[in-house]
Formats: structure tokens, sequence, C-alpha cells
């Protein structure tokens, strides 16, 4: 996995795809999908630094139409 820049996070599943929440929970409902080796920027980490809250994609061909909350240890941080 490459090292992202600071302030962004790069989805790390071994190939399977990440549920995007409306909140940071797993009793939050799931609003999209992100998928192993995008970037994304990190907007806000929940309080127990669990969760990362990350923005829409963009293009047409997306899962993610809205952003949402995602589980931090799936992301490589970058420093």
């Amino acid at each position: 996995v490459p090292t992202p820049q600071s302030g962004f996070g790069i989805v790390n599943t071994d190939g399977v795809r990440l549920r995007v929440r409306s909140g940071p929970s797993t009793d939050d409902p799931i609003v999209g999908y992100i998928y192993d080796g995008e970037s994304y920027q990190i907007l806000e980490t929940s309080a127990d630094g669990l969760w990362v809250r990350i923005p829409a994609s963009t293009g047409d061909n997306t899962d993610n139409t809205e952003g949402g909350w995602v589980a931090a240890e799936f992301l490589t941080i970058g420093e």
C-alpha cells in the first residue's frame, strides 16, 4: 500500500468493499461503499479514534455519493 499524504487515507481491504455509514457506528445505516486502493481526504476523526469521516466520491461511477464514516482500521492514514 502506498503511503498517503498527510490528512488522507488509502483504503486497505484486500479487495473487499468497505461500508460508508451515516455516523461513526456499525449501528448507523450504510450510505455507500468505497474500494481497496481508493484515497480519501480525512475530514474528521471520531472521539474514540475508531472512525473517520470522508467526503463523497467524485465522478459518475461511484458507490459513495454522500460521504460519511468508515472504520479507521481499514485505512492507511498519512501522518
